[in-house]
């Protein structure tokens, strides 16, 4: 090693020792339920609406806080992700990318070795914005076989914030700008909106008697490779207007619905109804992105797509049963260009909790998604994911990654889940058991055979001067995964275990300050 390279590392580890020393602590602003917790049709929701808010001080505050994760492991995990050969790839630079198959988001869930939180509350106002200290996107992965997280050179992640948001809140009205992972309904795998990762969103939420509405704009990275770009610019919708097609860099969700809560025989119900308005390839207008319409009857055929849901809950006691629907496309003869202008494409989750007091909860559920969900249309800028751009200089690469808006494992998956979670408050131990097992539909992809991902659009939707390809369906894969968690004070243990083939066991030692 050169001596200016240990020198430029020495300072490094003595700055971020000298950084862990400033002390401060810090409050949740934005609240996330769990299964068995409180009926919420949307989540988060500000501490305000909960009773944890300052709803009446009038005054300032300031706060800073650095939390030190220290993290050790024993693992045997994938270090590489898939990429699609249908575009001609796979390929290191602006290529997309599964973030899930075959890494199971491992690299999202690790913990960072060093946050700086900022957390500024004024009448009603509160900024929020959390700064990791980590390794690399795919470097995490790569370099599990050090079994720790410690960040010792330069190759750090610059794709912070994950975690940041401006919001106002009184008991009555909510409304945010920024990025933060959202949820809709009660199922722990939802399949309109999950919160599978962080999305950039301006939220708008309103409490009416006995109703709650939500408004939500979300927007996606509109990075393609060169044939996706191709393919944006010479195919058009076979119901397009005469301006298709449209292939303006934009692609914007606007989501919207309503819960209406209720009792009836002694038991709390909440119903919610909502819709999701995908423009792609053009900017909305007012008629877009309208939180009063009916997204469906806006008829942006060419540069729109819907999808409509519906969710429950009904809470008796300690009993919970949910549920929720959401519908891509219905296939019917008679309209929108005939029987195979697009497929029947859904997807729904049914589960139920049991809460034993207030220190034990066990749960079950089940939720699918049909071979085309989320992909019912050709074109990249109208399927149901969301777009992030990675850098990662270990190695080298620029990656297009592909999450899901809705269900976690995408489209054409199906997942049986079983867990219980506790506390010891006698001991303040809080400890978590999942299993889940899954079955997921692959394709044969010019030979490889990989997981249905968004890149695998219904292809009868669209004409152009080429014919449109798309990866032909193989047999499904099965996956039997487990996941355990124990925290007590400021030690967490972990473990995932996929088909006793992968795994990752880790021990976190938290400190704030």
């Amino acid at each position: 090693m050169h001596s200016g390279e240990f020198n430029h590392r020495l300072e490094t580890k003595v700055l971020l020792i000298v950084l862990i020393l400033i002390s401060v602590s810090l409050h949740a602003n934005l609240v996330y339920y769990s299964i068995g917790d409180q009926n919420v049709g949307v989540t988060p929701i500000p501490s305000e609406w909960v009773g944890t808010g300052d709803e009446s001080s009038g005054g300032a505050n300031k706060e800073f806080t650095i939390k030190f994760v220290p993290t050790f492991y024993i693992a045997q995990w994938e270090d590489t992700f898939v990429q699609p050969k249908i575009y001609g790839g796979p390929a290191g630079w602006y290529y997309p990318t599964s973030p899930a198959n075959p890494t199971f988001y491992l690299q999202d869930e690790l913990p960072s070795f060093l946050e700086f939180a900022f957390n500024y509350k004024i009448d009603g106002f509160t900024l929020f914005m959390a700064v990791p200290v980590e390794q690399e996107y795919r470097a995490r992965l790569i370099k599990l076989d050090t079994m720790n997280n410690f960040v010792t050179d330069t190759y750090f992640d610059i794709n912070f914030p994950e975690y940041a948001y401006l919001y106002y809140a009184t008991p009555k009205v909510y409304a945010s700008i920024g990025r933060n992972p959202i949820k809709w309904g009660n199922a722990k795998y939802p399949v309109t909106i999950s919160p599978t990762t962080s999305l950039d969103n301006l939220t708008l939420s309103i409490k009416f008697p006995n109703t709650i509405f939500t408004f939500h704009a979300i927007t996606s990275n509109v990075e393609l490779c060169d044939a996706e770009l191709q393919i944006q610019q010479n195919f058009a919708d076979n119901q397009s207007d005469a301006r298709g097609p449209y292939n303006l860099p934009a692609k914007n969700i606007f989501a919207h619905r309503l819960d209406f809560y209720g009792n009836i025989f002694a038991a709390d119900y909440r119903i919610g109804v909502g819709e999701l308005n995908l423009v792609g390839g053009r900017f909305p207008d007012i008629l877009d992105l309208s939180p009063a319409l009916i997204y469906h009857n806006t008829f942006g055929t060419g540069y729109s797509n819907v999808i409509g849901s519906a969710d429950f809950d009904l809470t008796y006691g300690g009993t919970k049963l949910y549920g929720e629907f959401a519908l891509d496309d219905f296939e019917t003869p008679s309209t929108e260009g005939g029987s195979n202008y697009k497929p029947t494409a859904y997807g729904y989750n049914l589960g139920i909790s049991q809460s034993f007091g207030a220190d034990f909860n066990i749960w079950a559920e089940r939720s699918f998604t049909s071979q085309w969900m989320y992909t019912t249309n050709y074109l990249p800028y109208l399927r149901f994911n969301i777009r992030k751009f990675k850098i990662n200089n270990y190695p080298g690469a620029r990656y297009l990654m592909d999450y899901p808006l809705g269900f976690a494992y995408g489209p054409d998956a199906t997942i049986t889940a079983l867990g219980m979670q506790g506390q010891i408050g006698g001991i303040d131990l809080q400890y978590s058991l999942e299993y889940d097992y899954l079955v997921k539909g692959q394709v044969n992809d010019g030979g490889v055979v990989r997981w249905r991902w968004f890149w695998d659009g219904w292809t009868n939707n669209v004409s152009g001067n080429a014919t449109p390809t798309s990866a032909e369906k193989t047999e499904d894969a099965t996956y039997h995964i487990l996941c355990a968690k124990i925290d007590w004070k400021n030690i967490e243990i972990f473990s995932n275990i996929v088909n006793f083939e992968q795994y990752v066991v880790g021990a976190s030692l938290k400190y704030e300050f």
